[in-house]
């Protein structure tokens, strides 16, 4: 189970990071996040299915977000369709400040520091580590380096 899941985050960060494609990041950020919760479920203590659990709460909400920062894209009478990042830099003009709201999102995705995708990230890294899984978590922590 643990060389599966280190697999799974090993590829998901290596083909999340040459797309462009929005919902294709999403699916390999998913996985990615995805592993982690297993990983830290399959070491089976009790306080680390509840970090487990934590970090869940913040990733769907930080989903959450994004999807809704998504969404505020399309108006009525419109159907503005962003798939791809290519299309979102085209509407940093017309549209600024719900392009600032979907980016916040996006790097909060991709768990850039100040943001809740890294607390998510960080409550996972703490479980690892306070049970003695440092190694794992340090490779861990390289591999979603290659996601910023």
């Amino acid at each position: 189970m643990l060389l599966i899941n280190i697999t799974s985050v090993l590829i998901s960060s290596i083909l999340g990071m040459y797309q462009i494609k929005i919902k294709r990041i999403i699916a390999y950020s998913s996985i990615n996040n995805t592993s982690l919760f297993l990983l830290v479920f399959s070491f089976n203590i009790s306080d680390g299915i509840i970090d487990m659990f934590v970090g869940l709460i913040l990733y769907l909400l930080n989903m959450f977000c994004l999807l809704l920062s998504l969404l505020m894209f399309r108006e009525l009478g419109t159907n503005i369709l962003v798939d791809n990042i290519e299309i979102l830099i085209s509407y940093r003009y017309l549209y600024p400040a719900r392009v600032l709201i979907f980016s916040v999102c996006f790097l909060s995705l991709g768990s850039l520091p100040p943001l809740i995708g890294f607390v998510s990230k960080v409550v996972l890294f703490k479980a690892m580590f306070d049970y003695s899984f440092g190694i794992v978590a340090f490779c861990i922590i390289l591999m979603s380096v290659i996601n910023l």
